[in-house]
C-alpha cells in the first residue's frame, strides 16, 4: 500500500512518472550504496503498462513530466531498462501531446534507434548523467566495460545528431580520476551541444570506504573555483549543486545559447535589478520574473554598469536563463507567515548545515524583527561522512541540535523543521515521526 501512495504522491506532487527501480550501472557515488540499514527505501519493479497508465491520468499537462528522477522513498531507476520503454513513452506523448517530457538517463542505452525516436516525441529533453568522457573515467566512475564505456560516451553525439535537446551533468570525483578529466568532460559536453552543464559534488556517508572519503568543505570549494574557470572556456552555463553561494543576490549563472535571453544581449555575471519594473529579492524570484511569457523588460548592472535589456518569452518557450538555486520567495513567505503565528514565543529554527547562511540571508530580508528567533545548523550523524541536504536529516538529528543548542540555556517553545526531511505521512527516512520530537521536547513542531 504504501508503494502505491509513494507512486502517487510521485505524479501528484512532483509530475514524477516512476518506472522501475532497475539500474544497470554500478556507480561507486550511487547513494544507496553506503546507506545505514535503517534506511527506509522502496524499490519497485518493472511496472506494467496498466499500472503506468493509471498514474499517467493524475500528471499536470501545464508542468514538465519527469521520468527517471525520484523525490520520495522510490529509488530512482534508468527508464530504458524497461521492456516497454518505448510504449510509454509514446502513451504519453499522445495523452499529453504539448507538455514538455525530461528523461534521466546514465546514457548506456542511446542508439540511433533511440536518438531518432526521441526527437520525433518533442517536445523532450534529456538529463545525460555523463560523468566521465574517457573510457578510463566511465570504467572508475560507473564500472563499464570498455565496449560500453565508449557506447555510453558516443550517447552524446548521437544525441546531438538527431537534435535531441540535452542537458549534461557530472558528478564530479577529481579524487578518482584527476581534475583533467572532469574538465575534459565539461568541454566534451559542451562541443556535443548540451544546453546546460551541472556539476554536482558527491556525498558519502559514514559507511562509506577510504577511497571514497574527501574533505567535503575543501572539495566545495575546489569545484566553485573550477566552475568559474571552466565557465570562461565555453559557451554552455555551467553551475554546481550544491551552489556555493551565501547570498539572495540575483546574478545570472548562464545564458543557454540561442534563447530569447541570449539575443536580448543577457550575459553571465549580469546582476538583474529589476524585471518589467519588479525587483527581484533572490535568484529564485528574477528567475522566475524572467520567466513570464510577453515582453520582458530587464534592468541589470554589468561591470559597474546600469544597462537596460529586453526580448519576449513565447508562451511555452523558456527565457533560457540559469541561475544558482537560493531560496524561493514563495517558501519564504510561508515561513514568516507560520512565524507570525507563534509571535512573541522563542523559535527554534533547525537547518541543513547547506542552507544555513542562504537562511539567514532571508530571515535579515524577510524579518524586519528578528529577536526572538535562533537558526541553527543541524550536522547530519544518522548518514555522517560528507552529507548535508536537508532531506537526508532525520528526527534523531534534529533531537540532538535540540539539545545541543539548550546548552546554551535557551529553551524553545516552538521548533521549524525543514519539510525535506518527511514524506507525506511526516516520516523521515528511517520512519520516525517528526510529532516524537514534540514529544521529547515539549515543543510545538513546524514542517515548513
Amino acid at each position: 500500500m504504501e508503494k502505491e501512495q509513494l507512486i502517487l504522491q510521485s505524479v501528484q506532487e512532483y509530475n514524477i512518472l516512476p518506472l522501475t527501480s532497475a539500474c544497470d550501472a554500478n556507480c561507486v557515488f550511487c547513494s544507496h550504496r553506503d546507506n545505514p540499514p535503517e534506511v527506509e527505501v522502496v524499490r519497485i519493479p518493472f511496472r506494467t503498462i496498466e499500472e503506468v497508465e493509471r498514474t499517467v491520468s493524475f500528471l499536470n499537462e501545464k508542468r514538465t513530466i519527469y521520468i527517471g528522477e525520484s523525490a520520495t522513498k522510490i529509488i530512482e531507476g534508468e527508464p530504458f531498462t524497461h521492456p516497454q520503454w518505448e510504449k510509454i513513452l509514446r502513451m504519453v506523448r499522445s495523452k499529453f501531446p504539448r507538455t514538455l517530457i525530461s528523461i534521466t538517463t546514465n546514457g548506456r542505452h542511446i542508439n540511433e534507434h533511440k536518438a531518432a525516436l526521441l526527437r520525433s516525441l518533442e517536445p523532450l529533453e534529456m538529463n545525460f548523467s555523463l560523468n566521465s568522457a574517457s573510457v578510463q573515467g566511465r570504467q572508475k566512475l560507473m564500472g563499464e566495460s570498455i565496449d560500453q564505456a565508449r557506447k555510453s560516451i558516443l550517447g552524446a553525439e548521437l544525441l546531438s545528431r538527431y537534435g535531441v535537446t540535452f542537458h549534461g551533468s557530472i558528478v564530479a570525483m577529481p579524487h578518482l580520476v584527476g581534475w583533467k578529466d572532469v574538465e575534459d568532460t565539461v568541454v566534451y559536453l559542451d562541443r556535443m551541444g548540451a544546453k546546460t552543464i551541472r556539476i554536482f559534488m558527491p556525498g558519502f556517508s559514514r559507511l562509506a570506504p577510504a577511497e571514497l572519503r574527501f574533505d567535503p568543505a575543501v572539495l566545495h570549494e575546489r569545484l566553485a573555483l573550477f566552475v568559474k574557470k571552466v565557465s570562461y572556456r565555453i559557451d554552455c552555463p555551467v553551475v554546481l549543486e550544491p551552489p556555493y553561494i551565501r547570498d539572495l543576490t540575483p546574478v545570472v549563472a548562464g545564458v543557454i545559447k540561442d534563447s530569447p535571453a541570449h539575443h536580448g544581449g543577457l550575459k553571465q555575471n549580469d546582476l538583474v535589478i529589476s524585471v518589467n519594473e519588479f525587483y527581484p529579492r533572490s535568484r529564485v524570484e528574477a528567475w522566475q520574473k524572467l520567466q513570464q511569457s510577453g515582453k520582458i523588460e530587464v534592468m541589470v548592472k554589468r561591470n559597474g554598469e546600469d544597462l537596460k535589456l529586453a526580448w519576449e518569452n513565447l508562451k511555452g518557450t523558456k527565457a533560457g536563463v540559469v541561475m544558482n538555486f537560493d531560496f524561493a520567495p514563495q517558501r519564504a513567505e510561508e515561513i514568516i507567515k507560520n512565524m507570525g503565528k507563534n509571535r512573541g514565543k522563542q523559535v527554534l529554527i533547525l537547518c541543513s548545515t547547506f542552507a544555513h547562511d542562504i537562511l539567514k540571508a532571508v530571515l535579515r530580508l524577510f524579518l524586519e524583527d528578528c529577536r526572538g528567533i535562533s537558526l541553527y545548523p543541524v550536522i547530519n550523524r544518522f548518514f555522517g561522512g560528507s552529507i548535508g541536504a536537508a532531506g537526508l536529516l532525520t528526527v534523531g538529528d534534529f533531537l540532538k541540535a535540540w539539545e545541543d543548542y539548550c546548552l546554551n540555556g535557551f529553551l524553545p517553545q516552538v521548533i521549524f523543521l525543514p519539510r525535506e526531511a518527511f514524506d507525506y505521512q511526516g516520516r523521515d527516512l528511517v520512519g520516525n515521526g517528526f510529532w516524537q520530537l514534540e514529544e521529547r521536547t515539549g515543543a510545538k513542531v513546524e514542517v515548513t
